[in-house]
C-alpha cells in the first residue's frame, strides 16, 4: 500500500511538472518551431522518404534506449512515430543515410565495435539487415571514387585511424577490401565530407582531428597506390569537429567553412583545390560554439550558414561576392546542444528546413521551418520592439503629441 501511495504521488507529481512546463516553454518558442512527438531524447536524426509517399520522414535513434525508430510525416509537419526497434546496441553513434535503393541507413554502432545496416522492415519498424566489423566507429560517410563502387569513409570515436572500406555490399555485410588512411598521433577524426575541391569530377574526402586541429584531404589515389591522408590546414585556435563547403566569394570553387573556438574560419579555394585564410563569419553570440555547421543557397543566390552553439542557432548570410558580405542573427533554443544540424526541406513548400537536436529529455527533436532568414529576422525584431515596449518610461516623460491635436 506505501509503495502503491509512493507511486501515485510521484505519477501526480511528473503530471503536475509537465502541465507547469509545457506552457512555459511553448511561449519561448517562435511559431515556425516545431517539436516533434517523441517522448524520450534523440541522439541521432536523419532524413528520408521512408514510405515513399512523397513526403520526408525522419529516422531516429535514442541511444539510452538502445532504439531505433521513424516519425513518418502523413502530412505536411505531422509526424507520428512508428514501432520502436532495440536494434543499435550499447553507446551506438552517428546514422548515414546510404544512397542506395532500397532504403539502408548506417549505424555506427561504436560500443559493439559494428557498423550495421539498418532497413525498414516492412511493418512501420526499422531491422538490422547486415554488420561489418570496425573498431569502435563514430561516424561513417558513403562516397564513389572510379572503380570503387559504393563505399565508406569511417571516423572512429578516439583514435587515429581513418578507415575506408572500398565496394562495401549492405546486404551482406561484405567488403573487397579495406584500407587505413589515418594519420599517426592526430587523433579524433570528425565527420568526412565528399566534395570535389580541385574541380577535376573526382570527389576527395576532407576532415579535421580535433586534437590537433588540423585539416585534411584523402585524394582518389592513381593506380595502384594506397589512399592516404594530406594536410591542408592547422587552424591557430579551435577544435574542429568537421569541416563544410560552399562557394562563398561566387568563383565557382568550394571554400571550407569550420566552426572554431568563438568564430566561423574560411579557407578560400583558388579553383585547384590549394587553400588561403579567408575572412572570419560573424558569429554574435554569448554561448560557447560554435560545434556544428551546416549551409545552404538561398533564393537570390547568397549563401546561408547555421552554426550552432551551446544555447542557440546562429545564421550568417554570405553575399556571393569577393567581398563576402555578410550579417548575421541568433535563434536562442534555451536548451543544450546536441548532434544534429541538418537543412532540407523536409515540409515540402519549396523552403529550407533546420532539423536540429538538444540536449534536452523532451522536445529534444526539433525542426525550424523556412524561410530561415526571414523567419528568424522578422522574430528577433518583434522580440526586440516588445522587450522595448516593456521598458519602464523615464520619470517625467510624457506620450508623443499626435499630429492633428
Amino acid at each position: 500500500m506505501k509503495n502503491h501511495l509512493q507511486h501515485l504521488l510521484r505519477a501526480g507529481l511528473t503530471l503536475l511538472i509537465c502541465v507547469l512546463a509545457i506552457p512555459a516553454a511553448a511561449q519561448q518558442w517562435p511559431s515556425f518551431m516545431q517539436a516533434l512527438p517523441i517522448d524520450n531524447k534523440v541522439f541521432d536524426a536523419i532524413i528520408d522518404d521512408v514510405d515513399e509517399n512523397g513526403r520526408l520522414d525522419l529516422v531516429v535513434t535514442l541511444r539510452d534506449q538502445e532504439i531505433a525508430l521513424v516519425a513518418y510525416q502523413k502530412e505536411p509537419r505531422h509526424f507520428e512515430t512508428g514501432p520502436s526497434a532495440k536494434i543499435t546496441g550499447f553507446h551506438a553513434d552517428r546514422l548515414t543515410l546510404l544512397p542506395t535503393p532500397p532504403h539502408r541507413y548506417l549505424l555506427s554502432a561504436e560500443g559493439e565495435y559494428l557498423l550495421k545496416v539498418l532497413g525498414p522492415d516492412g511493418q512501420g519498424g526499422l531491422k538490422e539487415i547486415s554488420s561489418y566489423s570496425q573498431p569502435a566507429p563514430f561516424t561513417a560517410t558513403a562516397f564513389r571514387w572510379p572503380g570503387w563502387g559504393l563505399s565508406l569513409a569511417v571516423s572512429p570515436y578516439a583514435d587515429d585511424i581513418v578507415s575506408l572500406i572500398r565496394n562495401f555490399n549492405v546486404e551482406t555485410g561484405t567488403a573487397e577490401t579495406e584500407y587505413s588512411a589515418g594519420v599517426e598521433n592526430h587523433t579524433v577524426p570528425g565527420e568526412i565530407t565528399v566534395a570535389d575541391l580541385d574541380g577535376d569530377g573526382v570527389d576527395e574526402l576532407l576532415y579535421a582531428t580535433r586534437r590537433t586541429r588540423t585539416i585534411w584531404r584523402i585524394n582518389y589515389p592513381q593506380g595502384d597506390k594506397k589512399p592516404e591522408s594530406v594536410k591542408v590546414w592547422t587552424t591557430p585556435k579551435g577544435h574542429p569537429r568537421h569541416v563544410a563547403v560552399a562557394d562563398l566569394n561566387g568563383d565557382g570553387a568550394l571554400d571550407i567553412v569550420m566552426p572554431l573556438q568563438g568564430k566561423i574560419g574560411v579557407l578560400l579555394n583558388n579553383g585547384k583545390g590549394e587553400f588561403t585564410e579567408g575572412p572570419e563569419l560573424p558569429f554574435p553570440t554569448q554561448s560557447f560554439g560554435p560545434a556544428h555547421i551546416a549551409i545552404t543557397t538561398e533564393h537570390d543566390g547568397a549563401s546561408l550558414v547555421v552554426a550552432r552553439s551551446e544555447q542557440s542557432v546562429v545564421l550568417v548570410r554570405v553575399q556571393k561576392n569577393a567581398a563576402m558580405n555578410s550579417e548575421a542573427l541568433e535563434l536562442p533554443l534555451n536548451a543544450p546542444w546536441g548532434q544534429v544540424l541538418l537543412l532540407r526541406d523536409i515540409d515540402g513548400d519549396g523552403e529550407t528546413d533546420l532539423l536540429l537536436t538538444t540536449g534536452e529529455i523532451t522536445n529534444s527533436l526539433r525542426i525550424v521551418y523556412g524561410p530561415l532568414w526571414s523567419h528568424v529576422k522578422n522574430w528577433t525584431q518583434q522580440q526586440a520592439q516588445l522587450q522595448s515596449q516593456s521598458q519602464p518610461k523615464p520619470e517625467g516623460a510624457s506620450e508623443p503629441k499626435q499630429e492633428g491635436k
